[in-house]
Formats: structure tokens, sequence, C-alpha cells
């Protein structure tokens, strides 16, 4: 049974290391024998345990005192894989995403292991983890690279001169939820209501500001015998960021209109009790939850620069609007609500689109080009 090593940045519950916990519950997953190391621990611990063996190398949560890791370096280590990288004890070494290759404490197994790299992060975000360099020394080294959109790839291949050869454009591997049925209502709202949500770490790249902008201006122009509603999903990221955001939504007069919710694991229930799925964005390679809202037939507004989303995204079963345009997108958002036809088609149609973009399928793409890397 051949070796994978799996490294990922952090077992958080966030878009690269959920996509790996995805891929290794696929039945493709099976025919390995898949271990993962993640630099940092988090939330899906568990889940990875699941599929693999795992390891962490540095727990963040607890802070360490000069003493402590002086010590440390004289204690043997809970796992070996890092000694066993350098072995070449491992088939092949997945890097899944570029933070992780930041965060390793070395780089030099690669001189001693068949090695793919998965790339999920677009150009804005590859500039301010400073990777620049260390990808221009490095990328040679990988047998294969993924991206997981075209909006990546065309920000990458021709700046880093990478052999197109060697490089496929795989999508996120999601959950499959076309047949999603949830059993619990969490909104509680008037039945006839509109929901428009949005989910994601309380940041700037995420544009909660712009989807304050955009409801401002949506409520303003509702009807009184329907309600709407924006709902936020995830509290966690810039305290400061999200500070102004709950003084901003007290300040627009929109606290009886827009929900932030705690981060949940129930947050696909929310989705389902939505109407629309709002990306708001200023920089999105691929978004695994606008596809989820696909699956579950929520029409997605999105922009048209910045993102690997309007990939998939359509006049047919969406709307793509001009970047950080306020006003189209909420005129987008107005259509939908004004009209329960258009509503449904949309809905049918991206629901339809969502087929193309299986897990399974995914899967099954990612562990053949694997294969292709053991045994080529």
């Amino acid at each position: 049974m051949k070796k994978i090593l799996f490294i990922i940045h952090e077992a958080s519950a966030t878009g690269a290391p959920i996509m790996i916990n995805n891929l290794l519950e696929s039945s493709y997953s099976k025919k390995y024998k898949c271990f993962v190391l993640c630099i940092y621990g988090g939330k899906i611990e568990n889940n990875l345990k699941a599929n693999s063996e795992l390891a962490i190398l540095y727990d963040k949560r607890i802070k360490h005192s000069v003493c402590d890791k002086l010590i440390n370096k004289f204690i043997k280590p809970k796992h070996d894989f890092l000694k066993k990288l350098n072995q070449g004890f491992f088939d092949l070494v997945y890097l899944n995403s570029l933070a992780t290759l930041t965060r390793l404490p070395s780089l030099d197994f690669l001189n001693k292991n068949k090695a793919l790299l998965h790339i999920h992060e677009g150009p804005v975000l590859i500039e301010n983890l400073n990777v620049e360099k260390l990808l221009s020394s490095t990328i040679k080294k990988f047998s294969k690279i993924i991206f997981v959109s075209d909006f990546v790839k065309k920000a990458i291949v021709s700046k880093y001169e990478i052999i197109i050869e060697k490089s496929q454009v795989i999508p996120p591997v999601n959950r499959d939820l076309q047949n999603f049925k949830s059993d619990i209502t969490l909104l509680d709202i008037p039945e006839n209501s509109f929901v428009v949500c949005s989910s994601g770490s309380i940041n700037y790249t995420k544009g909660v500001d712009v989807f304050l902008q955009i409801a401002k201006n949506v409520v303003n122009q509702a009807k009184l015998d329907r309600p709407i509603y924006f709902v936020w999903v995830g509290r966690d990221g810039d305290a400061e960021i999200r500070n102004h955001l709950f003084h901003d939504i007290i300040k627009m007069r929109l606290d009886c209109n827009v929900m932030i919710i705690p981060n949940t694991d129930n947050v696909i229930h929310y989705f389902s009790e939505s109407d629309v799925f709002l990306l708001s964005s200023r920089e999105e390679s691929f978004s695994m939850v606008a596809m989820e809202n696909a699956m579950l037939g929520n029409p997605v507004v999105c922009f048209d620069d910045g993102n690997g989303t309007n990939e998939f995204i359509n006049d047919e079963n969406g709307y793509v609007v001009p970047y950080l345009d306020i006003q189209a997108a909420s005129n987008a958002i107005l259509e939908l609500y004004n009209d329960v036809e258009l509503l449904k088609k949309k809905s049918v149609a991206i629901k339809k689109m969502s087929l193309e973009y299986s897990g399974d399928g995914m899967a099954k793409r990612i562990f053949n080009l694997i294969d292709q890397v053991i045994y080529g």
C-alpha cells in the first residue's frame, strides 16, 4: 500500500484544510496509507484522525517559555514524520497550500521525495504571505501542481515560469449536498422572509464592509409585507474589524435586518434556510461555501474580478457584477427578491450546474494525478 503524507498549515474548519478532510473521506483514499502532518492543530483534528495517521507539529494554543523551547529540543516528539520525510519514507508528499510552505521548519525534503503542490491562494494573499521568493526557489521541485481555479493559475503560471504540462486546474473537493434536507430551523423570522446569506471570517478580504453596504441598499427598498434579512455566519477574525462591524450595524440602523452568527457546525442549516448567497469577497480563489450554496439551490451573487467563483456563476444561475459595485450587487438581489419565478429558475439552474463539481468527481481527479506522480 502506497504511503502519502498530506501536509496542511492548520487543522481549522476553513477552506484548504476542509478540502483535505473531504478528500480523505472519499472512497479513493482507501487504497493508500494516508498520513497528515498539521503545522498547527485545530477544530477538525478528530475528523482527520478518522481517515489518517495524524500528527501536529506545533500547538499554537500553548505559549511556550524560552526554557520550554530549550527542553523540547531534547525531547523526542510524539511522531517522527519529519524524520521519515528526510529518509524518503513516503511515496508522495502532498503540500496543501502555499501557507504550508512558509510554516515548515525546512524544505530540504523536497530534494528526496516526490511532491505535489496544491495552490489555493490568489495573488493578493500570495503577496500577504510574503511567499514569492520561496515559491520561486522551490516551484521546480514539484512533480505536479494543482490550482483550484483558472484565476489562480493565470496569476501564477507565467510569473513563475511553470511548465503547463506539470499543472492542472482541479476545483476543491466539496462535500456533496445535492440531497441535503435540513431537519431544524435556526432563524427565528417570519415564514415569508427573504434571506441573503454570507459566510467567512470577519476580515477585510472577505468584504464584510461591502456586505453591510449592500444590505443597507437592499433593506431600504424591501416591502413591508415581506421582510428581508442578511445573515453572516462566522465571527472569527480581525477583532478591530469585528467591533467596527457591530457598531456599524447599529449606526446604519440595520440591527433588525442583519444577523452575525457565531462560528457553528450548523452552517449548512443556515444556508438551507436562505434564498440567495452573496459573495462579497475582494479576493476568493474558489469559494467552497458558494459551491455548497449552489448545491442547495441558492443563486450566487459575486464580483467579476478578484475571484475564481465567477468560473461557475453566470447569468443563467446567478449574477456576476462589476468588482465592488455595491449598486449592481444590490440590484441583482432585489431582482430575485421581487421576482419569485426568476428566483426559482436560477435556483434550478445553479443546482444542476453544481453536479459538475461533485466532491467524488474532484477526489477522483486528484487521486488520478497522485497515481501519475507515484507511478510515473
